[in-house]
């Protein structure tokens, strides 16, 4: 489903989820058991239909998941793991995986591919500890990101750095449903590699962060050892269906006479034949007046009612095919069905045939869960893991990482309802507790040959040359000769320690021996397990919330930004201070070189998705600070390219090229700001001055001195930014991203509500002028991603966000312009 929540659940509100709906309320899904409510399919259809949009218009968060400090982690895990097949042990063996293949990393979920993105940066650069391998492009391995919408799958295919990486022929893409039937084929997009189930030569990888907490749940309880399942009624208020203040025909966009839906208006996404399915099943579409900013009003539409206002239950055609305004305004009312144990085991078996088994010993024999606490069960996850199981062969990691519970304690301290996260589409709490003894249950015996699963059988055995022969190989030549296979190994579960805090994580591994598991284990203690990326995530919030801005040191927000990575959105909490304390007024040079170092990474490391955190500008405004004026006319010209054109990049491109002396370009860079906003008054004054400039710069040459001067600053500049420029950064970014998704600082109206910075004083101590570079100042604001809760109102969303671009440097007056370009 994507990388989907990163936000702190809280309890059902009895106000916001009353346990029973008003009559007056319109029911969309009479009571059902949990699992096969219709919630479910409006989770699936949400990110059919929003697709890219959950995340480049801020609807579903992702700092949490998708993070530099959580990608060098895994990566170190890949990096081990890989070793530990390839390379060859010490004692002389062949190499425990084929060299000719190679190892399929397959991320699940990949929603806007971030992670993915973050992974492959970092194992380049742990390219050095790879191995090499007989493999077409001597990489050993592949990563393959997945989403069950194709529109996500698209969007990062589409994206220019992915293509590079395809090209490569290390990193693939496909379309793919981690819960659905386990013989199925992945059929990679770029090379049309088919992944058969159980035809792998070797071992393979799967990724799942923040994908569990949105698959489907089942809610048990056992009240003095009686079990019940959870029930869910969904319906949505009256308010929600009507827009009050405009005719109730006009405002449903149906026509008054014959009650058929009108044309959708431009942006709006209607279903396709959808007045027919409405019309026969007495339906009409509505455009829903909307309550909760999920998304922006174009993309709500087709809440279903009928005549009289009262949907006792849809049909499966009739639901909208635009979700997003039925998910945000969906009333949950929980029930229970008491139910007996065989009933129960065959609910339960319908999804994993060892679930019944793990449910009845984890839970309803333990007398601690017989006092009525409902205990959420990952039916999802649990065909996630057959899914991994068969396409593997048995032989797969897993590294999964989300929102959940890891042990029984935090489960009976949970509260008696479920946990309901809201951002668009819910999320609940994952239950590793549960998914991990599922695991182990499953995992401890050879898959089954045939059903899309083959039998298995480890390739650290040397054939009678010698050689390390493959999976599939080696299982017909056991075949033919009657040899019986090698000893299943025993599963292996590790996870995060901590019960406290939101995000846990787990290695599940499968058919692999202890030699395969070595090295990934002990990276995976050190670097998920002894910090996990909570830990990290608390730190760095702490630090943002408790030290003011003001008082807080460089040292202490370098040493935070470099425990996270160098991650682009830390960075970005801490932009002013870097800019503030890294000045050479105030800092060392060894203290500016270390954040430009430090800058330099986050831009490497930047995977633009909305243009409201525009990380490059703040990059170039830090190396600027530092008087580094060809890092910072390259971050410039990256924001340039990723956030669209806006008169403050222009004008602090033309203050880099002044420094740099190459005052042509910094004039004509002067003039094509005021062309974009003809009042911006820095560029009026650097035009003046840098005419002067030149004037002084080529008196008393000759033409061709002039020209040859012209020459050899123009050499230089291009020396600058080929020295500072990130590896493939032109390769790896999309320039038309702020176009393709109609983002950028063009797109805020007006002058895009920014404001431009100046240090006071600067000409008249012949000092450069730092400030002289603009500052974005947003009138949007962007929160910082961490655990916020977007199910509030628009005011309640924008309070207490992060200061986007407004803030002033010290000693800086901010100006706001008027006029827009």
């Amino acid at each position: 489903m994507g990388n989907v929540f990163d936000c702190e659940t809280n309890a059902l509100d009895p106000e916001h989820f009353p346990k029973d709906g008003s009559d007056a309320d319109i029911v969309v899904d009479p009571r059902a058991q949990f699992s096969k409510s219709r919630l479910w399919q409006v989770q699936e259809r949400f990110y059919h239909s929003v697709g890219r949009n959950a995340w480049n218009q801020a609807i579903v968060p992702h700092m949490m998941s998708s993070n530099a400090f959580v990608a060098r982690a895994y990566a170190r895990v890949l990096v081990a793991f890989l070793r530990d097949l390839f390379l060859l042990p010490s004692d002389g063996s062949p190499p425990r995986a084929d060299p000719s293949e190679p190892v399929y990393i397959v991320e699940l979920g990949s929603g806007h591919g971030k992670l993915g993105f973050l992974i492959m940066e970092m194992l380049k650069e742990f390219a050095d500890a790879v191995p090499t391998c007989a493999t077409e492009n001597a990489y050993p391995f592949v990563l393959v990101l997945t989403d069950v919408a194709e529109d996500n799958v698209e969007a990062i295919e589409e994206r220019a750095m992915m293509q590079h990486y395809a090209r490569m022929g290390v990193v693939d893409f496909a379309v793919l449903d981690a819960t659905k039937a386990p013989s199925e084929p992945v059929v990679l997009r770029h090379s049309g590699t088919v992944l058969e189930p159980g035809q792998q030569a070797n071992p393979m990888v799967f990724v799942a962060n923040y994908v569990l907490d949105s698959l489907p749940q089942e809610v048990l309880r056992f009240d003095a050892g009686s079990p019940s399942f959870g029930t869910l009624k969904l319906s949505i208020r009256r308010e929600d269906a009507y827009d009050d203040e405009a005719d109730e025909d006009s405002a449903l966009g149906a026509d008054s006479d014959s009650g058929s839906p009108t044309d959708a208006g431009e942006g709006d996404s209607p279903v396709a034949d959808a007045s027919e399915e409405a019309s026969s099943a007495g339906v009409s579409r509505g455009h829903a007046r909307t309550r909760r900013a999920f998304v922006s009003d174009k993309q709500r539409a087709a809440v279903w009612r009928r005549a009289d206002a009262k949907v006792p239950g849809l049909s499966e055609d009739a639901l909208p095919a635009d979700v997003a305004s039925l998910a945000g305004k969906l009333i949950l009312s929980w029930g229970w069905q008491p139910t007996d144990a065989e009933e129960l085991a065959e609910l339960l078996a319908a999804h994993h045939p060892q679930l019944p088994g793990v449910v009845q010993s984890l839970y309803a024999d333990d007398p601690r869960f017989s006092a009525a606490r409902a205990v959420l069960v990952p039916v999802g996850g649990a065909r996630m893991l057959q899914r991994c199981r068969a396409l593997s062969g048995g032989r797969y990691m897993l590294l999964a990482m989300d929102k959940g519970h890891v042990d029984a304690r935090t489960i009976l301290e949970a509260d008696e309802h479920p946990h309901v996260a809201e951002h668009g589409a819910l999320s609940f709490m994952a239950n590793f507790h549960c998914l991990a003894a599922l695991h182990s249950a499953a995992a401890a015996t050879r898959p089954a040959a045939g059903a899309g699963a083959q039998a298995a059988v480890a390739t650290d055995q040397p054939s009678a040359a010698g050689e390390a022969v493959p999976g599939a190989a080696r299982r017909a030549a056991a075949a033919s000769t009657g040899e019986h296979p090698a000893p299943w190994p025993r599963p292996v579960c590790l996870r995060t320690e901590q019960s406290d805090g939101l995000v846990k994580a787990v290695l599940l591994a499968s058919g692999l021996g202890r030699a395969d598991l070595r090295s990934a284990t002990r990276e995976f203690k050190s670097t998920i397990v002894e910090g996990s990326p909570d830990d990290i995530a608390q730190l760095h919030r702490g630090v943002k919330a408790e030290v003011p801005k003001q008082k807080t040191p460089l040292h202490l927000a370098t040493a935070v930004l470099r425990l996270a990575a160098c991650d682009p959105d830390v960075f970005f909490k801490f932009r002013d201070v870097f800019i503030e304390r890294a000045a050479p007024a105030v800092a060392s040079v060894a203290a500016q070189t270390d954040v430009r170092a430090d800058a330099e990474a986050v831009l490497a490391r930047h995977y633009h998705i909305h243009s409201d955190k525009d990380v490059a500008f703040e990059v170039g405004r830090v190396c600027m600070a530092t008087r580094d004026y060809g890092k910072a006319l390259f971050a410039f010209q990256a924001s340039e390219a990723l956030c669209g054109r806006h008169h403050v990049t222009l004008h602090n491109q033309g203050i880099c090229h002044y420094f740099l002396k190459n005052y042509p370009e910094a004039l004509r860079l002067f003039e094509e700001s005021l062309e974009v906003l003809p009042t911006y008054a820095s560029s009026q004054v650097w035009v003046t001055r840098t005419a002067a400039a030149i004037e002084d710069e080529t008196k008393g040459m000759t033409p061709h001195e002039v020209e040859e001067l012209r020459a050899m600053h123009g050499a230089a500049v291009e020396e600058q930014a080929a020295l500072h420029a990130a590896p493939q950064w032109a390769q790896r970014h999309d320039p038309g991203a702020a176009a393709e998704h109609h983002i950028g600082h063009q797109h805020l109206g007006g002058d895009g509500g920014h404001s431009e910075a100046e240090l006071d004083g600067s000409e008249a101590s012949g000092e450069e002028p730092l400030s002289e570079y603009g500052s974005h100042s947003a009138g949007h604001r962007f929160p910082d991603e961490e655990y916020a809760d977007y199910s509030a109102d628009d005011a309640d969303i924008h309070a207490g966000m992060d200061d986007a671009y407004d803030e002033d440097l010290g000693g800086v007056e901010s100006q706001s312009e008027g006029e827009g370009p």
